[in-house]
Order: C-alpha cells, then structure tokens, then sequence
C-alpha cells in the first residue's frame, strides 16, 4: 500500500470508530501532501472507494480555500468514486458520494468539466471562460444521471429536492424541448465517461495534479 493511502485508510479506520477532528484530518492532510509529492501512488491505490472518500471528507471541513486546490481534490476524488463504481455498480454508496462530490463542491469541479465540453473555449472580454454555460448543463445532466439511475437516494431530502429540481428543469424545457429524462439521462451517463477519462489521462497517465 501507497503511503498515500496508509494515510487514507488510518483517517477512515478512525472515523469508522465514531472518532474525528484531527485524529481524521491530519492523516488525510498528510496523505493529500503525499500524493502531491508522489503523483505516481495514484496509480497505485487499491481501494478507490475509500480514498476517494478520504478527500471527499478532507474538503468537507472546508479548510482548503485556494480554488485550484478545491478542484484538484474534488476531481481526483471524483476519479476513484468513479472508478470504484465501474468496478462494482451496484454499490450505491458511491453513487451517493459521487452526488455529493459534485454539489458540495460545484464551483471548482465545474472547471474540469469544462475543461472536457468546452476544450477549445477561450476567455470573454471580462476574463471569464466561454461556454461556462456548457459545463454547468453538462454537471446537470451527470447529476441527473446518477439520480435517475438511483432512485433510493432519493430519500435523502438534499438529493431528492436536487432530483425533482432537475425533473422540473427538463420538463420546463430547460435543456432544449426535444429533450426528455432518457435523452438526459444518457448525456449525463456520457459525460461521466468523457470526464472520467479526461482525468484518468491528465493525472494516472501524465502524472499531472495541477488543475
């Protein structure tokens, strides 16, 4: 096992005992340092699902600020949750956290989805990205996805008030009046595989964490 994710796996060992602060944050701290100095050990990692939870949980207490870094995190905990859902669909606890990925930390993982749907855009005259518009609609769709899919996560309240708002979206027409929950559906589906690759390449193949 990586030392990144010895460091994982201590954090979440003691999180399952019922214990947190810093007996949780600090290993996870020391494993996303790790893993910045070593980006080879994310090839490495041999339960996705938890690391991807670790980071997941590490950005959850809301001490990483600089949002290159937000998206570094939310994306390689994508990545693994992704990748661990490949490997056994039928967990929904990845579905779950997947979701949770992506609306707790929409802002910065945004820009990776942009960076897949809107591969050429430049930059408008005030600085911002074209085409934010795409990735935005293009997140909506993945969380769509997943939601549909998934229906039992629809008793979490924060889940399932996110699903009937994009249910009315699509029916208001939203999305264009020839689309319907299937068309959406497999766009979502398509856009998961199409990021997941994206940052399969950029940070297992190119050993790039820098977002």
């Amino acid at each position: 096992m990586t030392e990144t994710e010895k460091y994982v796996t201590e954090a979440m060992a003691q999180y399952k005992r019922g214990i947190d602060g810093d007996a949780v944050y600090h290993p996870l701290y020391k494993a996303w340092r790790s893993f910045q100095n070593d980006v080879s050990q994310l090839g490495k990692i041999q339960d996705c699902s938890q690391f991807g939870m670790g980071l997941m949980f590490f950005l959850s207490y809301g001490t990483v600020r600089n949002i290159d870094e937000q998206q570094q995190l939310a994306s390689i905990a994508y990545y693994f949750i992704s990748k661990s859902i490949k490997e056994n669909p039928n967990n929904i606890n990845n579905y779950k956290n997947r979701l949770l990925i992506m609306l707790l930390n929409q802002e910065a993982f945004q820009y990776t989805v942009s960076s897949v749907v809107n591969e050429d855009a430049g930059f408008d005259f005030m600085g911002m990205q074209m085409g934010s518009f795409n990735a935005r609609d293009a997140m909506f769709k993945m969380e769509f996805a997943d939601l549909h899919t998934n229906q039992s996560l629809l008793s979490i309240e924060m889940l399932r008030n996110r699903y009937n708002d994009l249910r009315n979206k699509i029916s208001s027409g939203f999305f264009g009046n020839s689309e319907t929950y299937q068309t959406i559906q497999q766009s979502g589906m398509k856009y998961h595989n199409d990021v997941f690759s994206y940052i399969e390449e950029k940070v297992i193949t190119e050993q790039d964490v820098d977002f």
